[in-house]
């Protein structure tokens, strides 16, 4: 059997060789910067000159896509303008491409940043809205063309840019999440235009799409809010509906949570929602934007049966909104809160059997604002760890740290060999919680009980270790027990911290807070160990930026220098702090 390639896609009739040529010369002058913004203007207006006529082919095409695409991010108005004049006449087919419709999102979210920048022409805008009005009389023609525009696998890119740009809103693109569960930077930032700036044709197209999107059948809906395209669509129409029209929002909640066309048993529907892997992110985002008698109606939905309530903490996707209700604000009043604190408190055993830690650390996060709820859930993560007696409960931090039972620590600590078990990502995040309550004796109680050996396995992880520079940044901690904790470092460890890939990190992190004399001490516990420290692929960087050797040959001069470098950056802090006060004097 013959191999199978990717083949280059042939060249599209019509389209000038030199023009590739061209593109592919101008985007590595491009690559290679400009001295000033202004050269960088002139240049992109030379590029859109030279390709004018020919974008619309050369956005089809995979490798020059590219470089369109980050071209048309860079492009003027009236360069927007020409593009989407040359595109008007295929929108559809244009958004279906699997390459033009990624040129087609970016050129739709330069439209909103450049009248955010204010460099928008006023006839320009005007002719680009126009535009913008015409492709919504293709796109909403009927039911089957909206429906096919939301959830096709190219075409809803160009959809969910298409209704921000509609309404002068670029809303941060969803944080994913990397394999350990954490959450990684966001691409884009918010822009929220002032409603005087959006033009009211536009929000009024909006809204027609909208309505018609809430004609869909039960049928059609369901697949579309169980479709990978279609939910984060829907997740998008709801946030903008939020900013721009509070009637859109109350119409897209109630097409969701209870339609027209709903059956009878629809407390099923919704829970089935909430169970679908994809339709759960819809149900997520209805308790953080969703209207009040939305978020009321699910709650009493979601709390018709305890029992089904209980095994939508422990699914595997229906967490999710759980989570997101502890916090909704519409939830928050004495009545509702108690009711699903008591109901997940009680059911803590099972929910954390089941490994869903996050949805106890989210009922904790709440308690940081329920302050009276507190001392409630301290006692029944006591008793879920089983810390039943009063000598069991100064390990706490441990046991969670480590999610291991206090029956689990006393077999390991009676072992001839005992040994640590590793810090847990949300054992770590629910410790940097709790530090923040009211009363942290327990917390402070437990870190200042660790063993060198446990120590040691908190620093040598990336959970661990995070949660050590909490301790140490944290305000509520109060500075006898940080330099205790630091004593207890710099005696009988500080050698393998600064040797540890994660450790050393610890230590260059409480240098960047530390005053000259806790500096000193710090640097004078190292250099008792300078060669090891020094010898280390981790360790030799903290020799370096601690200036160990300066520290032990010439101490005054270290003094002097650190002296120095202290007072560089309070000019520095002192100076930015006037900046902004005159700044807002100014204002």
């Amino acid at each position: 059997m013959a191999e199978t390639s990717e083949v280059e896609p042939q060249v599209p009739q019509g389209v000038d060789p030199n023009i590739l040529i061209y593109l592919r010369q101008a985007d590595a002058t491009f690559r290679n910067g400009f001295p000033d913004d202004e050269m960088k203007e002139i240049f992109m207006e030379n590029v859109f000159d030279e390709i004018k006529g020919n974008q619309k082919k050369l956005s089809y095409m995979k490798s020059s896509s590219y470089i369109m695409d980050n071209f048309i991010s860079y492009a003027a108005s009236n360069n927007i303008l020409n593009f989407f004049d040359e595109i008007s006449d295929d929108i559809m087919e244009f958004s279906n491409g699997q390459c033009s419709c990624h040129v087609l999102q970016k050129a739709l979210e330069r439209y909103v940043t450049l009248q955010h920048e204010q460099k928008m022409e006023a006839s320009t805008n005007k002719k680009i809205r126009k535009c913008l009005v015409s492709w919504c009389e293709e796109i909403a023609k009927d039911v089957e063309t909206l429906s096919n525009f939301i959830c096709g696998s190219y075409s809803t890119h160009v959809a969910r840019a298409y209704f921000q740009a509609l309404c002068g809103v670029i809303l941060p693109v969803e944080t994913a999440k990397n394999n350990f569960g954490k959450p990684q930077e966001q691409e884009s930032k918010e822009i929220v235009l002032d409603e005087d700036v959006v033009d009211k044709k536009l929000v009024k197209c909006f809204k027609s799409l909208v309505s018609t999107i809430c004609t869909f059948d039960r049928k059609t809906s369901i697949e579309t809010f169980t479709d990978v395209s279609g939910s984060p669509c829907f997740s998008i129409l709801l946030k903008v509906a939020r900013l721009r029209s509070v009637k859109c929002l109350n119409e897209l909640c109630s097409f969701i949570v209870s339609p027209p066309t709903a059956l009878a048993n629809n407390s099923k529907q919704i829970v089935l929602l909430c169970k679908d892997k994809l339709s759960s992110r819809i149900m997520e985002t209805l308790f953080e934007v969703g209207s009040k008698e939305c978020c009321l109606q699910l709650f009493d939905i979601l709390f018709e049966n305890t029992d089904v309530f209980l095994q939508l903490t422990t699914h595997s996707s229906a967490n999710f909104p759980i989570q997101r209700m502890l916090s909704c604000r519409f939830l928050q009043f004495k009545e509702r809160f108690s009711k699903m604190f008591e109901t997940l408190v009680d059911s803590f055993e099972m929910i954390y059997e089941s490994q869903k830690m996050g949805l106890i650390q989210k009922l904790t996060e709440q308690c940081l604002v329920k302050k009276t709820y507190q001392k409630k859930l301290l006692k029944a993560l006591l008793k879920l760890f089983g810390c039943v007696s009063e000598d069991s409960e100064k390990y706490l931090v441990y046991l969670i740290a480590t999610s291991s039972t206090y029956e689990m620590f006393k077999k390991s600590s009676e072992n001839s060999r005992p040994s640590s078990r590793p810090v847990t990502y949300h054992g770590s995040m629910l410790l940097q919680v709790l530090m923040k309550f009211d009363d942290i004796s327990l917390m402070l109680e437990g870190i200042m009980l660790l063993t060198k050996q446990q120590f040691l396995t908190f620093i040598s992880s990336s959970s661990g270790s995070h949660l050590i520079d909490a301790f140490f940044a944290l305000q509520n901690v109060e500075q006898k027990h940080k330099k205790e904790f630091l004593n207890f470092i710099l005696e009988q460890a500080v050698s393998e911290v600064a040797c540890d890939k994660y450790g050393s990190r610890i230590l260059e992190n409480l240098w960047k807070t530390s005053s000259l004399p806790r500096k000193q001490s710090i640097v004078a516990a190292l250099a008792e160990h300078t060669e090891k420290v020094a010898g280390d692929r981790f360790g030799r960087h903290i020799h370096r930026n601690f200036f160990i050797k300066l520290f032990i040959s010439q101490p005054d001069k270290w003094t002097a220098m650190q002296q120095q470098e202290s007072k560089k950056r309070k000019q520095m802090n002192n100076g930015k702090n006037g900046d902004w006060k005159k700044a807002r004097s100014e204002n």
